[in-house]
């Protein structure tokens, strides 16, 4: 492992359920892939409930950056989980393997489809959204860590 940021538990809003809660990102890195994953207060859905989605999103840049260049983001819903990587040329298929088990959301794709970001900054989100009865719905977004963007290097 090259990085781990602890998230406190239950820093969302209270309709939240536990999957839209992140408590930890790890990387990790191998020769030619890193692996980022997302822990969550709770096992995700294989398919979320009607008028429910999550998404979630890590982002990474060059070291001390303050925005992600590229982007690691999985899509859940009623369907089901989609995987998405977003560069600087915007949206591309997504070129690696994504893992939705239990707690654990994990992005594995080659340091070369992310930039050769084998070094640095990163920050992630988890935002949750549900229909109500009403015209108003619930919501909330996690961020880890709560400010800011540290450094990793593998």
């Amino acid at each position: 492992m090259i990085k781990s940021i602890d998230d406190p538990r239950n820093d969302v809003q209270p309709a939240t359920p536990p999957y839209g809660d992140i408590v930890r990102l790890t990387i990790e890195s191998g020769t030619l892939t890193g692996r980022f994953t997302v822990t969550l207060a709770g096992p995700a859905p294989d398919k979320l409930a009607k008028g429910e989605i999550v998404g979630i999103g890590i982002d990474l840049g060059p070291p001390g950056a303050k925005d992600g260049t590229y982007q690691l983001f999985a899509d859940g819903g009623e369907r089901g989980w989609t995987a998405y990587l977003y560069t600087p040329r915007g949206f591309v298929r997504y070129p690696g393997t994504f893992v939705v088990a239990g707690e654990r959301i994990a992005f594995s794709v080659s340091w070369s489809s992310i930039g050769g970001l084998r070094s640095g900054s990163v920050s992630a989100f988890c935002d949750w959204s549900k229909r109500g009865i009403a015209p108003i719905g619930m919501g909330s977004e996690d961020k880890v860590p709560d400010s800011g963007r540290p450094d990793y290097r593998s």
